[in-house]
């Protein structure tokens, strides 16, 4: 995210990711155990989100520019952090204990998730690390929400602060996130 504040949605919007990677430092400073930090961040993630979501919608977006800079880039860096603590969640609760063969065996059939969600969204990976625009009026403005379904429907999205594609974006940069979090399990053992 920029950190460079222009219109009142760059300024909020800002302001609340500064406080949200401070307040996810701060877990990590605490000292807790695996599981406590990941659900304190879950939960910090998810206020943010909150504040941030609540806030657009009574907000008009200033152009389509801008509401296609809130949904490509400002939303998916706050829901990401949601993605991203839910999934080391799941990988939590549902690796293997003590066999070191079983942990390894778990940690790469996440890394295989990873590469299917990259190999079944290629195009729209390429799209978006390339910094492509072409069908941004399509994919990150509300009004095509009526003409598609959505992609997928999150606990913590309603219809006035989601488009057809920011869960995607959500995803990328949860999933990378995720990819070298696995990588760093796969390391100790």
């Amino acid at each position: 995210m920029s950190t460079k504040a222009g219109s009142p949605l760059e300024s909020f919007s800002n302001k609340l990711y500064i406080q949200l990677l401070s307040e996810l430092r701060d877990k990590k400073r605490k000292g807790l155990s695996e599981g406590e930090y990941i659900e304190a961040c879950f939960e910090v993630s998810l206020k943010y989100w909150n504040d941030l979501r609540q806030w657009v919608r009574n907000y008009a977006f200033i152009s389509t520019e801008e509401e296609i800079l809130f949904f490509k880039h400002i939303k998916p860096h706050f829901t990401s952090k949601i993605e991203y603590y839910m999934l080391c969640y799941q990988a939590k609760l549902f690796r293997p204990q003590n066999n070191n063969e079983e942990i390894a065996q778990f940690w790469k059939r996440e890394l295989e998730k990873m590469q299917k969600h990259y190999t079944d969204h290629q195009t729209f990976y390429t799209y978006y690390h390339d910094g492509e625009t072409s069908n941004d009026l399509n994919w990150f403005l509300r009004i095509h929400n009526e003409d598609e379904d959505i992609y997928s429907s999150r606990i913590y999205d309603e219809p006035a602060t989601q488009s057809t594609h920011d869960y995607l974006v959500s995803l990328i940069i949860a999933h990378g996130m995720y990819t070298n979090y696995v990588k760093g399990k796969m390391k100790v053992l």
